[in-house]
């Protein structure tokens, strides 16, 4: 049959629309709560790790595939079991501090040497303030004691685990509102919100939120988003929680119940003027990342080579 001659028109836009001018983006590599510590197990002949090594492997070969222009460590790094005022120190978490440094240490100089021209900045975190409230309450004479000449404390986490020689910013003391300004319209902190259940504790961080929001502190993949309406029109901006890469079965010191802990990290692009984010989750020792799985590895036997310290392994 014959058809009408409107049916074989084209459409008519009623507006031209102009692609973004998009130029290479910048990239943050997110690292959340290690909580690098031990146990010592068989009759205190060997120390068990609270973080883990194959998350640890994985985040390690992400940085030296993916070269970011900057690492963030959202703190935590060190769970410090030995200064808690607060919860009872049993017996096999003594005793655990230096191979703690020596380990951490390994691994923040594993990932400089993957990424030799990245920023990296050590956010504080609650755990890493532990050194600071146990010498308060037991030794105040000891807390912030320098060395004649010298302007820095002898006892912080910036000199035991040499971050100044590794080219490692630190950023604290830590605090509700110790920030780190990843990008203008994204703020990086170790977090204090916890709520319960999962999504909730992102959900109230972004109620008060003005800019978007990475944070760890809770252990728990986490990702929510809002638009803002304005005078300028609308914009729309994120709180994230990347997860943990420490174990999640029970070893590290909790409040008690099952644990709602996975792990992850995330990453942050800077593209049109605009920051992204991006959270990767680690399940069962493997990422999905790029497209591409990654496989952790046990570097137990590595570390306890390079550290002296046979109990590692």
């Amino acid at each position: 049959k014959e058809r009408p001659e409107w049916m074989w028109r084209p459409a008519k836009p009623r507006k031209k629309y102009r692609a973004p001018e998009v130029t290479d983006a910048q990239s943050t590599l997110v690292i959340p709560d290690s909580q690098n510590g031990y146990r010592w197990v068989d009759d205190m002949q060997r120390l068990e790790p609270l973080h883990d090594r194959i998350a640890w492997d994985i985040v390690c070969q992400v940085a030296r595939q993916g070269q970011p222009d900057r690492i963030v460590l959202l703190g935590d790094m060190v769970d410090f079991a030995e200064g808690s005022k607060r919860w009872p120190v049993s017996p096999d978490l003594t005793l655990t501090t230096q191979p703690t440094i020596e380990e951490l240490h390994w691994w923040l100089a594993r990932l400089r040497r993957s990424c030799p021209d990245s920023e990296i900045v050590y956010l504080e975190g609650n755990q890493e303030d532990r050194i600071d409230r146990s010498l308060g309450q037991l030794q105040p004479e000891l807390s912030g004691l320098r060395a004649a000449g010298e302007e820095r404390p002898l006892l912080t986490w910036r000199r035991l685990l040499a971050l100044d020689a590794l080219g490692i910013t630190y950023v604290g003391p830590y605090s509700e509102d110790t920030r780190f300004t990843a990008y203008e319209d994204c703020e990086a902190s170790h977090g204090h919100t916890v709520r319960r259940g999962g999504g909730s504790t992102v959900a109230a961080i972004l109620r008060g939120a003005h800019v978007s929001q990475i944070c760890g502190h809770i252990h728990r993949r986490e990702y929510a988003s809002k638009t803002i309406h304005g005078p300028r029109g609308t914009r729309t901006i994120f709180a994230c929680s990347p997860g943990t890469i420490c174990r999640t079965d029970g070893i590290v010191p909790h409040a008690g119940g099952r644990l709602d802990w996975q792990q992850g990290f995330a990453w942050l692009h800077r593209v049109a003027g605009k920051t992204r984010c991006s959270l990767t989750p680690i399940d069962s020792g493997v990422c999905v990342w790029r497209g591409s799985a990654i496989v952790g590895q046990d570097c137990s036997e590595q570390i306890a080579r390079d550290t002296g310290w046979p109990q590692l392994c």
